[in-house]
């Protein structure tokens, strides 16, 4: 494992962690926007996972030229969770980002967010609002009319994020799409200590972030200072669930099969562990009830869970719904 540490100087307000793994294409791009970002007092930790393109060149010349930029390699690609994890637990800042290889950020997105949390200690992630650009960085229209009200409702429910009840942004996390993003935010680095960060399940971000909701208040600054790339060669994109378990998880377990299930394991043990009140605790227990609610949604995952299984795969696959054992507290 190779290191670029920062010696006797002060840990920095804020630590950008960036997991790679063979991310030659974007990465450039990525670091650019970082670096030319107006709030300066910051460290980058990038995180290789074994890459074997020209990942590890291009890493070492960016730290060779700015001091803020600390690289650790990894001799063996241990799954996307785990680098996630590792470039969060080797820092010691206030506030943390996650950052993602082909995304990029305007140059006030770290200025403004630090801004709003320093503001409001209510607040335990700041993002913005998200532009989706191709892989070429044009921005990507929305797929039709009925995507753009599904929009305009998202933006409606904003507002339960922002919430000062806990159970009423557990719900908007629970029951909304467009979270996985907020991930990358800046985010209060007590208040994700506080949660089990990532488990090897595709996914799982968004049980994270339910953690983090019951933990304090979202804010989105309202421009677009978020770039999010939509590519062929993303995880999202992968032609499997079992493709895209391996990428987070660097190897396939029973444990891990049926990721939805995973998530309302995740939910509940969420509300188990965080400090909340006791009413915030019971009505996001009824928020999960109106989640297993969904017919059509755990129909699809029933058949695809069970699809290929055989008899033991589909009754392992009942035992978890049913909750035989599988509820346990803690983390």
């Amino acid at each position: 494992m190779t290191s670029e540490r920062r010696g006797s100087r002060r840990a920095p307000r804020l630590t950008i962690g960036l997991p790679v793994y063979n991310s030659e294409r974007y990465l450039p791009q990525a670091l650019d926007s970082l670096l030319a970002q107006t709030f300066g007092d910051f460290e980058v930790i990038i995180s290789d996972n074994a890459s074997t393109d020209g990942t590890e060149a291009i890493c070492r010349e960016y730290a060779a030229r700015d001091n803020r930029i600390r690289y650790l390699r990894e001799p063996e690609n241990r799954g996307a969770s785990w680098n996630f994890n590792r470039v969060f637990e080797v820092s010691d800042s206030e506030y943390f980002k996650w950052a993602a290889h082909d995304d990029y950020c305007a140059p006030t997105f770290l200025a403004d967010c630090v801004s709003v949390l320093d503001a409001d200690p209510s607040v335990v992630c700041c993002h913005s609002k998200t532009q989706k650009v191709d892989s070429d960085g044009n921005p990507l229209p929305l797929p039709d009319p009925t995507e753009a009200g599904k929009e305009r409702r998202w933006a409606r429910r904003v507002l339960d994020a922002s919430s000062t009840r806990a159970h009423r942004r557990f719900h908007d996390v629970l029951l909304s799409s467009g979270w996985a993003v907020r991930c990358y935010g800046v985010i209060r680095a007590a208040a994700l200590r506080q949660t089990g960060l990532l488990l090897p399940v595709y996914g799982y971000e968004k049980i994270m972030m339910a953690e983090l909701s019951l933990l304090g208040r979202f804010h989105d600054i309202p421009e677009t200072l978020f770039f999010q790339r939509v590519h062929t060669e993303s995880s999202s994109h992968l032609a499997s669930s079992a493709e895209q378990q391996t990428f987070f998880a660097a190897a396939e377990t029973d444990a891990h099969s049926y990721p939805r299930l995973e998530y309302l394991r995740g939910y509940v043990r969420a509300l188990r562990r965080m400090p909340v009140a006791q009413v915030d605790r019971i009505l996001g227990m009824a928020w999960i009830a109106r989640y297993l609610l969904q017919v059509s949604k755990w129909r699809s995952v029933l058949l695809s869970s069970m699809r290929g299984t055989g008899t033991g795969g589909a009754a392992r696959v009942i035992d978890r719904l049913t909750g035989q054992g599988e509820f346990e507290s803690g983390s």
